[in-house]
């Protein structure tokens, strides 16, 4: 089944310049503004959660992909909806990539 990604990133969900210069800086600035943007079920998702379980999900394997993409989500339970985050790094981050070169565009999701 194909997604369109495009019809799920807010214009506000877009981080144009992002601060980090590690991966967990990253995703933690990437959770952040999804926290920021997402109409959240109340006291449903707790942030540290959502962190630890991408960060988990990390270890599985990395979600840098290669040609300087990383896509790193989790599946949150009583998430409610589907949210996209995308972060671009100017400088570029180690992520562990595939083929082991610094991404510059990251899309983060979750899901429930």
């Amino acid at each position: 089944m194909a997604i369109d990604i495009a019809k799920y990133i807010k214009k506000d969900a877009v981080i144009t310049d992002l601060r980090a210069s590690t991966k967990i800086e990253a995703i933690s600035e990437l959770v952040d503004k999804v926290f920021s943007v997402a109409s959240l079920r109340s006291g449903a998702i707790n942030k540290d959660e959502t962190l630890r379980q991408i960060f988990e999900r990390e270890k599985l394997q990395s979600t840098g992909v290669g040609s300087s993409v990383a896509f790193p989500h989790a599946r949150i339970q009583g998430w409610g909806e589907f949210v996209v985050v995308l972060g671009i790094s100017r400088k570029g981050i180690d992520f562990d990539s595939i083929d082991k070169k610094p991404v510059y565009f990251i899309c983060g999701s979750l899901k429930f």
